[in-house]
């Protein structure tokens, strides 16, 4: 048996697995229109990382009002973490989008501490905390983004292999997630142990 880790966004991954490039996806939910299975198997929760000094540092709450004009950046278009903080700021008639665009979440994590902006990022990601950044919640939004298992709709065509694959991996990553999920206490200026979650690998 040969494994290839392919790493990449939620369009490209799933667009490969609808194409039998590759058998499985570690992703948030495929577009409709590929008629893939999806298996949801965590939430992964999104936090925002600010600039040390940054004057959002030290207030009580953030809400999403008062992320307007403060340079908020964010990941590429076709980023499902992005398009998920676009349509979370719109469902409260805001749009706090500074016009930075980075495709990369390190490089974002790097503009955060260079001061450039701030960054909504997986709280995986952030963990552990960038030197220089603060991570605070945003208290008016939901920012979490659903992640599971892609394949094709008909699991029983996928063969004894990939089948003993899904099954590892919907147990690895249950496992690893309820032990080793980074955690936030209020008021969430610190992260607690470094997290494993996936950073979207991708199994064939």
């Amino acid at each position: 048996m040969r494994l290839t880790v392919e790493i990449g966004g939620t369009g490209h991954i799933s667009s490969q697995v609808a194409a039998g490039d590759l058998d499985v996806g570690v992703c948030a939910p495929p577009p409709a229109h590929l008629g893939l299975a999806f298996e949801p198997l965590f939430t992964d929760p999104l936090v925002l990382l600010v600039p040390e000094g940054h004057p959002l540092v030290v207030a009580d709450e953030i809400d999403a009002a008062s992320l307007v004009d403060q340079g908020l950046m964010l990941g590429d278009r076709a980023c499902a973490y992005r398009q998920g903080i676009e349509k979370a700021f719109l469902q409260h008639g805001t749009n706090p989008y500074a016009g930075i665009e980075i495709g990369s979440m390190d490089m974002l994590k790097r503009c955060v501490q260079a001061g450039v902006g701030l960054a909504i990022v997986p709280l995986a990601v952030a963990t552990p905390v960038p030197s220089g950044t603060v991570l605070r919640e945003v208290c008016d939004l939901d920012l979490s983004q659903c992640i599971g298992l892609v394949y094709p709709a008909d699991e029983a065509g996928t063969g004894r292999v990939v089948g003993t694959l899904l099954a590892t991996l919907r147990a690895h990553l249950r496992d690893e997630l309820d032990t080793h999920r980074p955690r936030l206490d209020p008021p969430m200026r610190l992260a607690l142990p470094v997290g494993t979650g996936p950073s979207d690998p991708r199994h064939r």
